[in-house]
C-alpha cells in the first residue's frame, strides 16, 4: 500500500487504514532487515572460515620461520667454527713451516757435529761424542721422517 492509496475520512485518515499501512511498512522493513541480517551472517561465516584458514596458514609459516631461524643460527655457528679452524690451520701451517726450518737447521747441525766427530777422533772425546750421537739418533731419525713427509706434500 502506498501513502497515496491511504483513504481519508471525515477528520483525516481512518485509523484502520493507517494501521494497515504501518503493518505493511513494518512487514517490508522486517523482510529487508532479515535479508540484510542473512547477508551479514553469510559474510561473517565466510570471514570466520577465512580467519580459520589464515590462522592455520600463519601457524605453519611460524613453524617454518622458527625452522629457518634455527638453520640460520646453526649456519652462523658452523661458519664461526670454520673460521676458528681456518685460523688454527693457518697457525698450524705457519708452525709447521717454522718447525720444518728448525728441523732442517738441527739436521744441518747434526751433520756438522758428525763431520767434527770424524775429524777429531781422540779416544777421550770419542766416548762423549758417541754418547751424544746416540742421544741425537732418535731426533735425527724423526727429523728425516718429517723431512720425507714434508717433501711428499
Amino acid at each position: 500500500m502506498d501513502i497515496t492509496e491511504l483513504k481519508s475520512g471525515f477528520c483525516g485518515y481512518k485509523k484502520s487504514y493507517v494501521c494497515e499501512y504501518v503493518a505493511e511498512m513494518n512487514e517490508k522493513f522486517f523482510q529487508k532487515l532479515m535479508t540484510t541480517i542473512k547477508d551479514y551472517d553469510q559474510q561473517i561465516e565466510e570471514l570466520n572460515e577465512k580467519i580459520n584458514r589464515l590462522d592455520a596458514e600463519n601457524s605453519v609459516l611460524q613453524k617454518k620461520c622458527i625452522n629457518v631461524t634455527q638453520v640460520i643460527v646453526d649456519a652462523n655457528k658452523f661458519s664461526y667454527e670454520l673460521r676458528v679452524k681456518a685460523k688454527d690451520n693457518e697457525f698450524g701451517d705457519r708452525n709447521m713451516d717454522d718447525n720444518y726450518e728448525k728441523m732442517q737447521r738441527i739436521h744441518t747441525l747434526c751433520m756438522g757435529i758428525d763431520k767434527i766427530c770424524n775429524s777429531m777422533r781422540p779416544a777421550s772425546i770419542d766416548k762423549d761424542l758417541e754418547s751424544n750421537k746416540r742421544n741425537c739418533q732418535p731426533l735425527t731419525t724423526s727429523l728425516k721422517s718429517m723431512l720425507n713427509q714434508r717433501k711428499a706434500q
